[in-house]
């Protein structure tokens, strides 16, 4: 009996570690959590909402800051945000809906419901839609674009101003990310079910789910616990967006973190779609070449850890939010913010990886190196696609990682041959050369995408210098430069050349050539050239070249 007693002890006391071990670590998550971001959101300024769940229940929530700057009121657990992008997940959703009820199939072209589109034309099906691989152009018709206040567009003329549109490419050749694919699949949700976009979601989302504080929103909406959305004015203030949204059904939903939840817990417990819809809803699309997209209906398909994760962010005027869910383990993070300043997807994924027992490293992790050490990773490295990308070092800065046309980013070491990202996820894995000690290539890993650069030099450029060009020679370039993706104003105003995009804000053009100009607040680098037919300029922006012809 005493040796039985003995043994219960010590069950007890193993039990008892166990436990609080256990209990140190279901409490270890949240004071990491909240570490990782108050160290981003600040109780005093614009707001953001944080909410994990697991199993559909909630595990931790949190709010920052002000839901209304001007009234001082404070962000809650039922303000309400613009979830954007978000929405895109719910019209795919009604999408498969109506494939299980026999009205559509994703395999139809589009124009058998929508008339503008002949099949000729137009071979695009609803799944190119759905997977942003249709073809279609991107932008809205001119005259709606605005920064502050969100003009409200009729879906109707996407499809008027898309169907007097060429394509861009063959439907289902590349991926195009494509606000305008999603607003012609809310055009067919009306068309199909005879009901508007908003009634159908209402209905047969929504109310099912219980989503309460939740609606499709348009400009004229007023709602109730509404945060308001924050955007820099032309002064650098932060100014109030007047509406909500223009985005119908690419964006149009305003929700809240715990309505957000409850729709991704009722998707995959089955309330909404059956499991043969899952299935095809997240399928990692494939093009025509054999190339993955890593996107599915509505979602995309990445990796937290070695974890896979399904996606989206979504940002309007004034909001920002980021999703992200593990299916291996039912686990769900949501960022909603009520500023474009700032992204919510690094603190969405950091938390994600707390929540999976496998922080990403933080800035102070980092450990020193010496100038030999440091003078290893240092070069110029050029990726499978021809693009340049410069691991660099100064004193001010310490090691960064730069392409051209863009702004350097921190990196600190994790051991003698990695670096990763201030504030990110992604990691520089480099490789030996044996014959002079140096690394000849690095991997870069960011999560679900790697990718191999080779060194093809020991240096990297020079930070720009600002040169004095006379007021002719900075005058000859004022114009507007158009291209398929961007429409630019180039103006002259106290001896300073501007480059103004349509629909943002006008940013100095700084002389570092005659021809060569430079853009410090955002790294851009934007090149004057002409040929035989025209003038045009080259915007190199984090290593992409686009081109614009002067009108």
């Amino acid at each position: 009996m005493k040796h039985q007693s003995k043994l219960n002890h010590q069950l007890v006391v193993i039990l008892l570690t166990l436990f609080s071990i256990l209990s140190f670590r279901a409490q270890s998550k949240p004071s990491q959590l909240d570490n990782l971001l108050s160290s981003v959101y600040d109780s005093k300024r614009t707001g953001a909402s944080i909410l994990v769940s697991k199993k559909g229940k909630i595990l931790y929530e949190r709010q920052y800051g002000l839901g209304n700057l001007e009234s001082k009121s404070k962000v809650g657990n039922r303000t309400k945000f613009q979830v954007g992008s978000l929405t895109k997940q719910i019209t795919a959703a009604a999408i498969m809906l109506l494939q299980e009820r026999g009205k559509l199939n994703t395999s139809d072209y589009i124009g058998t419901y929508l008339k503008e589109f002949d099949t000729d034309t137009y071979p695009i099906k609803i799944e190119h839609l759905l997977t942003h691989t249709s073809g279609l152009r991107s932008g809205i018709p001119a005259g709606y674009k605005t920064k502050k206040n969100a003009a409200e567009i009729p879906p109707k003329k996407f499809a008027s101003f898309l169907s007097a549109s060429k394509l861009l490419f063959t439907p289902g050749h590349k991926f195009e990310y494509s606000n305008n694919g999603y607003i012609l699949l809310g055009l067919i949700v009306e068309v199909v079910s005879n009901k508007a976009y908003k009634d159908f979601i209402s209905t047969n989302i929504f109310r099912p789910l219980k989503m309460n504080n939740s609606i499709v929103a348009s400009k004229d909406s007023r709602i109730d616990n509404m945060a308001s959305g924050y955007v820099r004015d032309d002064d650098d203030n932060l100014a109030k967006t007047t509406k909500y949204t223009s985005s119908f059904s690419a964006g149009a939903i305003v929700s809240t973190p715990r309505d957000m939840a409850k729709w991704v817990n009722g998707l995959f417990n089955g309330q909404i779609i059956n499991k043969a819809s899952r299935t095809e809803m997240f399928r990692n699309y494939r093009l025509a070449n054999g190339e993955m997209t890593n996107v599915g209906y509505g979602w995309e398909i990445n990796k937290v850890r070695e974890y896979q994760s399904f996606e989206h962010s979504g940002s309007e005027p004034g909001f920002k939010t980021n999703s992200i869910y593990i299916p291996e383990k039912d686990i769900y993070v949501i960022v909603c913010q009520n500023t474009e300043e700032g992204s919510p997807t690094p603190p969405s994924v950091k938390a994600t990886s707390i929540m999976l027992g496998k922080p990403y490293p933080k800035d102070e992790d980092g450990i020193a190196l010496n100038n030999g050490e440091v003078s290893k990773f240092l070069g110029t490295y050029l990726l499978p696609n021809g693009k340049e990308r410069y691991v660099g070092h100064n004193e001010e800065f310490g090691l960064f990682y730069k392409a051209p046309g863009g702004k350097k980013r921190k990196l600190y070491a994790l051991d003698d041959n990695t670096l990763y990202f201030s504030g990110g996820y992604a990691l520089l894995k480099f490789k030996y050369n044996k014959t002079d000690g140096g690394y000849q290539k690095f991997i870069y890993h960011n999560r679900i995408l790697t990718s191999t650069a080779d060194k093809i030099s020991n240096t990297f450029p020079e930070e720009n210098v600002v040169i004095k060009l006379d007021p002719p020679a900075l005058k000859k370039y004022i114009g507007t430069y158009v291209s398929e993706q961007f429409t630019m104003l180039i103006s002259y105003e106290d001896n300073s050349l501007y480059a103004q995009p349509d629909g943002s804000d006008k940013l100095e053009l700084k002389p570092k050539g005659e021809r060569t100009f430079f853009i410090k607040e955002i790294g851009a680098e934007i090149e004057f050239k002409s040929d035989e037919d025209s003038d045009y300029i080259n915007i190199i922006l984090e290593g992409n070249i686009m081109k614009g012809i002067k009108q």
